[in-house]
């Protein structure tokens, strides 16, 4: 055996890595698939200690609600869930070198794909327009990178488009999420 050494990435590398597995439609064939994106440490974004047990912490281990979850996260997994109901996710601290190399080596045994997320207003009628008294909102769109266990080689389809629903008196929440989920989510 080896002698490694383990080191701890430069700070702007230390990330929190969100997994969200599931069965994804591919030509009609259901496959294992992952997407898999990146969130900043900040004050507002950090662990909550507090839902661990006694045996947690002698094993050292956090359970995912001591993750730190937000708005951004609840939409992703829900635009997931609209295609594959299933879908769950698992969070990591990537604090060192090997869980980095960890998640490469994981991901290189899956097929990179994208997966396009719309959110759209949701217009229910010409009373709410006349009642908001606006004629435009915003639609967002956020690509994200999907892994694909894919059981053949060439592919004709694969079901990777969410599109969900906002209210449109919410559009303001929406907008102020906008520069986290493009800017920061990757």
């Amino acid at each position: 055996m080896s002698m490694k050494t383990i080191n701890v990435l430069p700070i702007n590398e230390i990330k929190y890595v969100k997994i969200i597995s599931f069965d994804i439609e591919v030509d009609g064939e259901l496959c294992p698939a992952l997407i898999v994106y990146k969130r900043n440490l900040s004050k507002d974004y950090a662990m909550d200690d507090s839902k661990r047990s006694d045996t947690d912490r002698v094993l050292y281990y956090y359970p995912e609600e001591c993750y730190p979850k937000d708005a951004v996260d609840e939409v992703i997994l829900g635009a997931i869930k609209e295609v594959c109901p299933g879908a769950r996710v698992s969070t990591k601290l990537m604090l060192c070198d090997i869980e980095k190399e960890n998640l490469e080596k994981l991901l290189s045994t899956y097929s990179e794909h994208s997966f396009k997320i719309a959110i759209l207003p949701h217009i229910k009628d010409i009373d709410s327009v006349l009642r908001s008294g606006k004629t435009s909102w915003r639609a967002f769109e956020k690509i994200l990178p999907l892994y694909v266990h894919l059981r053949k080689q060439s592919i004709d389809y694969i079901r990777n488009i969410s599109t969900i629903y906002y209210d449109i008196e919410n559009e303001g929440k929406m907008i102020e999420m906008e520069p986290t989920l493009l800017n920061e989510v990757l």
